[in-house]
C-alpha cells in the first residue's frame, strides 16, 4: 500500500502542510547529514506491561482513512480493522501505546489562516458534489476525512487497548512531557519539532518507517541529542534555533528582526556569538540584540518567552473538571474551546448549495448545549459566529448566534453533581425530546439511532421515509449483509444531503450524551455511546435514500427485519411529536432484542464486507473487496431496484456507473471494465466470478488502491 502510486501522489500534496507544521528546513538538513537508524517493530526493547510509546494521532490520521469512501458518509469498518493492524505489533510485545491528539482549547485562531484552508476544503466538496451531477465519485487523491472518521479511530484505540488523550495544550508538547518517563520508548510522530524537545529518547519519524499497508514492518528514528551534536549547540539553545528558522508560533514575533539567515547551520552560528548576550540579560537582552529598532522591548521579550515556552516540558497545573473531561475526550473537542474563545469556528460541510447546511438544521440544540456552557456568564448572550459555505455569493457568513437563555440552566459542574434520573431529564431538555427518550441511553448504538431520527424528524431536518432508509440501512450492517449492487452507482447530491444530515443528528445526539453522562466521570477514560464502525456505511445509506422505488421494503421483507423496523419507527414518531406517550410492551421487546443485536455486532472484516459490497471511494485499480472486483461474492437481484435496465443508469439514481467498481450489463451480472487492473465478472447468482481481466490493464493502475498516509 506504501509503494502505491496513489499514495506517492498523495504524499507529494501534503509536503506543504507537514512544513507548516514542523520547523523550516530542519528534517532537510538533519536528513542531509544522516540517516536515520532503524529497529524491527516485532523486537523492540521494551518490557512488557511496563514500556509504553507515544504516538502522534494527527500525524498517522490520514493512514486508517485514506482510500476509502468520505463523499457518501463514508466507510468505517474498515479504519478500525487498520487502527487493529497498527496495535498488533506493540500488543504482542506488551507496549502500551498512548494516542496524543492535538487539542489546545488556548490556540489563538489566526483568522486568515483558518479562511486559507477553509477555502481549500470548499473548493474540494465543490468539485465533488459538481462531479456528483455528472455521475463521478471523488478519486483517492481528493480524500478528505468523512465525518466519524476522528471518532472512530479514537473509540477504536481505547477499545484496542491504547490511552487516548486530547491535549490541554499542543499536542506535541504532550507527547514530549509524556516521553520524559523512562519507561517511554519515543515518540511517534513526523514532526521536525521533535528534533528540539529535551528528553525524547527517540524520535520515530513516520515518514521513515517501513510500513505494510497500516502496520509498522520496521521503526526509523533518531536519537536524542542528534541535533544538538551537528549543530555544535547546547540542548538548552535548540529552542531558540527553532523560533529563529520559523516554527508554528514564529508568526506571532514582532517584524524587524535583523538578519539571521534560513539555514540550521548559519542560524546556528549566530546563537553561538549571542552566548555573552544571553549569559548577561536573558531573553530580553536577546531580544534587544535581534530587534534593536522595535520601541517597546518588553513586547518582545515577551513573545519571544512564548516561543521559547513552548519546548518546554514542565507538566502543567492540575486540571479542573472541564478540562479533566476534554483530556480524556469524554466530552466534544469544541466545547472548552469555545468556553475559552466564546466563537464558532464552522467549517464547509458536505451538502447541497439550496440547501441549509445539515449543522444548521439542529442549531436549536446547539443553543441550549451553548446556554449551559456559559450558564455562569450572565454577560454571555449570544456568540459571534463565522461559517464558511458553499455559497458563491459570499463563502463566509458572519452571524450571532443566540443562546437559549429562557430558562435557567445548569453549570457543567452542577450538571455532572445531579442524580442519574435528573441527568436524563436534563438530557431530554437539551434534545427537546419527551421522557422517553432517556430510555435509549441504555442501548448504545441503536439507542443513538433512535434518538438522531427522533431528533432529525423532529426539526425537519428528514423526512419519515428517509429516516426508516436510514435506520434500516444500520440494521443491514449489522446483520452482515450490506448489500452490493445499491452500493454500484452514484447517488444524487440531494441522498449525500441527506446522508450528512443523519451523520449530524447521530453525532448531535452522541455528543448530547457525553456532555451529560460521559464529562463529569472524572479521571476515567471515554466510554462509548456510538461506534460508527459497528454499525454506519455511508454508501448503503446513501443508496438507500437515494432509492424512490420499493426496494428497500423487498430488502426489509427478505431479511426479516419489516417488524423490528417498524417497532422503531413507531417509537421514532411519538418522540418526535414531543408528547409524552406509554411504550407498548411489544415495543419493548422488539427494540431490546433488536438492541442486543446491535452491540453484538462487530465492524465488518473486508471478508465480510465482499460478501456484498464493493470498494467505494478508491482510485483506479484498487483490488476492492466485493463483489464487481474480485469475482467472489454475490450481487444480489433483490437490491436491484425495480426498472433498472443496466448499463449504468437505474431508477433512484442517475449518471453512469462507478467506472472503477464495476457497471450493470444485463440481468444479474456486474462486470468489471476491461481497464480497471484486477477485477473480474461477478455472478449476482452468488457463484464465484472468472476472476479474470477482459484486457490488460496499466501497470499503474494494477498496483491497486493506496489506504495508507500520514501526516496533518
Amino acid at each position: 500500500l506504501v509503494s502505491s502510486q496513489a499514495y506517492i501522489r498523495f504524499r507529494r500534496r501534503v509536503q506543504h502542510i507537514r512544513a507548516a507544521m514542523g520547523i523550516k528546513g530542519l528534517a532537510r538538513y538533519v536528513l542531509e547529514q544522516t540517516q536515520p537508524q532503524s529497529m524491527d517493530a516485532r523486537r523492540l526493547p521494551a518490557e512488557p506491561g511496563k514500556t509504553f510509546i507515544v504516538v502522534d494521532g494527527y500525524a498517522i490520521y490520514r493512514k486508517f482513512g485514506f482510500g476509502l469512501d468520505w463523499l457518501r458518509g463514508g466507510e468505517y469498518a474498515p479504519a478500525w480493522h487498520r487502527v487493529k493492524a497498527f496495535m498488533e505489533v506493540f500488543t504482542r510485545q506488551g507496549i502500551e501505546v498512548v494516542v496524543v491528539y492535538d487539542g489546545n482549547p488556548h490556540h489563538d485562531v489566526k483568522l486568515a489562516e483558518w479562511k486559507k484552508r477553509r477555502l481549500q476544503d470548499r473548493a474540494a466538496i465543490s468539485k465533488a458534489m459538481h462531479n456528483l451531477e455528472k455521475g463521478q465519485l471523488p478519486k483517492d487523491k481528493d480524500w478528505h476525512p468523512p465525518f466519524f472518521l476522528s471518532m472512530t479511530l479514537q473509540v477504536a484505540f481505547a477499545e484496542l487497548g491504547a490511552r487516548v488523550i486530547k491535549s490541554m495544550r499542543e499536542g506535541d508538547q504532550e507527547a514530549a512531557i509524556l516521553a520524559q518517563s523512562p519507561d517511554c520508548l519515543g515518540v511517534l510522530s513526523n514532526d521536525s519539532d521533535f528534533f528540539i524537545f529535551p528528553g525524547v529518547r527517540r524520535y520515530f519519524s513516520a515518514d521513515h518507517c517501513e510500513w505494510r499497508g497500516p502496520k509498522l514492518a520496521r521503526l526509523g528514528f533518531f536519537s536524542e541529542g542528534l541535533l544538538a551534536e551537528l549543530l555544535d549547540l547546547m540542548p538548552a539553545e535548540l529552542p531558540l534555533l527553532a523560533t529563529l528558522l520559523g516554527n508554528d508560533f514564529s508568526s506571532n514575533l514582532p517584524k524587524g528582526r535583523i538578519p539571521v539567515g534560513s539555514e540550521p547551520k548559519k542560524v546556528a552560528e549566530v546563537i553561538r556569538r549571542l552566548r555573552p548576550t544571553v549569559a548577561q540579560g536573558g531573553v530580553r537582552a536577546l531580544g534587544s540584540h535581534l530587534w534593536p529598532d522595535h520601541p517597546d522591548p518588553v513586547k518582545v521579550a515577551d513573545a519571544l518567552q512564548t516561543c521559547l515556552d513552548q519546548y518546554s516540558v514542565t507538566a502543567g497545573e492540575p486540571l479542573d473538571a472541564l478540562g479533566d473531561a476534554h483530556y480524556h475526550s469524554r466530552m466534544t473537542a469544541d466545547i472548552l474551546p469555545l468556553r475559552q474563545q466564546v466563537h464558532y469556528y464552522r467549517g464547509v460541510e458536505v451538502g447541497e448549495l439550496e440547501r441549509p447546511s445539515p449543522e444548521a438544521q439542529f442549531s436549536s440544540v446547539r443553543a441550549r448545549v451553548a446556554a449551559c456552557i456559559f450558564a455562569d456568564q450572565a454577560d454571555v448572550t449570544a456568540i459571534p459566529e463565522i461559517a464558511c459555505t458553499l455559497s458563491s455569493e459570499n463563502p463566509f457568513l458572519e452571524s450571532q448566534v443566540p443562546l437559549e437563555k429562557n430558562l435557567v440552566w445548569p453549570t457543567l459542574e452542577q450538571l455532572w453533581a445531579k442524580t442519574e434520573t435528573e441527568k436524563q431529564a436534563f438530557f431530554e431538555q437539551l434534545l427537546d425530546l419527551p421522557p422517553p427518550a432517556a430510555t435509549l441511553c441504555s442501548e448504545g448504538n441503536l439507542g443513538c439511532a433512535l434518538l438522531a431520527g427522533a431528533l432529525a424528524l423532529a426539526v425537519g431536518a428528514l423526512d419519515t421515509h428517509q429516516v426508516r432508509r436510514c435506520i434500516l440501512a444500520m440494521m443491514l450492517v449489522v446483520s452482515g449483509d450490506i448489500g452490493g449492487i445499491v452500493d454500484m452507482c452514484v447517488p444524487r447530491p440531494s441522498a449525500v444531503h441527506n446522508c450528512a444530515v443523519w451523520l449530524r443528528a447521530l453525532g448531535t445526539v452522541e455528543g448530547c450524551w457525553r456532555l451529560v453522562f460521559e464529562g463529569g466521570r472524572f479521571g476515567q477514560p471515554r466510554k462509548p455511546f456510538f461506534q460508527p464502525a459497528c454499525c454506519l456505511h455511508g454508501p448503503l445509506t446513501c443508496a438507500l435514500l437515494a432509492d424512490p422505488t420499493e426496494a428497500g421494503s423487498a430488502l426489509e421483507v427478505a431479511d426479516g427485519l419489516s417488524g423490528p423496523l417498524g417497532a422503531c419507527m413507531d417509537l421514532i414518531e411519538n418522540l418526535a411529536s414531543k408528547a409524552a406517550f406509554p411504550v407498548s410492551l411489544a415495543t419493548t421487546h422488539a427494540v431490546s432484542a433488536l438492541s442486543r443485536r446491535f452491540s453484538r455486532a462487530q465492524p465488518l472484516s473486508s471478508k465480510s464486507e465482499g460478501k456484498g459490497c464493493g470498494k467505494s471511494g478508491g482510485s483506479k485499480g484498487g483490488k476492492g473487496s466485493g463483489s464487481a472486483r474480485s469475482g467472489k461474492g454475490h450481487t444480489s437481484d433483490r437490491c436491484r431496484p425495480k426498472g433498472a435496465t443496466g448499463k449504468g443508469h437505474c431508477e433512484g439514481f442517475h449518471g453512469p456507473t462507478r467506472q472503477d467498481i464495476g457497471e450493470r450489463s444485463g440481468p444479474g451480472y456486474a462486470k468489471t471494465p476491461p481497464s480497471q487492473g484486477k477485477g473480474g465478472t461477478a455472478r449476482a447468482d452468488g457463484r464465484k466470478g472468472n476472476g479474470k481481466n477482459d484486457a490488460k490493464a496499466p501497470a499503474e493502475t494494477r498496483k491497486g488502491t493506496a489506504a495508507g498516509a500520514e501526516g496533518k
